[in-house]
């Protein structure tokens, strides 16, 4: 994003651009040099599927719902959380038997 014109950000999302390959190594470039943080958090809700086929986390954004058009949700691609996840909190009820058993959470 920091690389491109005023011009080109305005425009964005008039073209496709292909999502990034995420590696661990490109993870750990990014947080050490601090393109990535560990200061917000956002509450996946639930998928969603462009007609590429690109995956999306719909996501609400904890500045409310007057944040933007969408009412404070927004979409990530799978890319980008992968990219930019440092940690994930998941409710207990939502682990799979075999792995709640596992980690023996009751």
């Amino acid at each position: 994003w920091k690389d491109k014109t005023e011009e080109e950000r305005k425009n964005t999302n008039l073209k496709f651009e292909a999502e990034l390959v995420v590696t661990q190594a490109l993870r750990q470039s990014t947080f050490e040099d601090e393109t990535t943080t560990d200061d917000h958090l956002m509450h996946l809700t639930g998928t969603a599927t462009d007609s590429r086929g690109t995956k999306y986390y719909t996501t609400k954004n904890s500045w409310g719902d007057r944040s933007n058009k969408l009412g404070g949700f927004l979409y990530m691609s799978e890319a980008y959380v992968r990219l930019k996840s440092v940690s994930i909190m998941v409710h207990k009820d939502a682990l799979p038997n075999k792995i709640a058993k596992k980690l023996k959470v009751e």
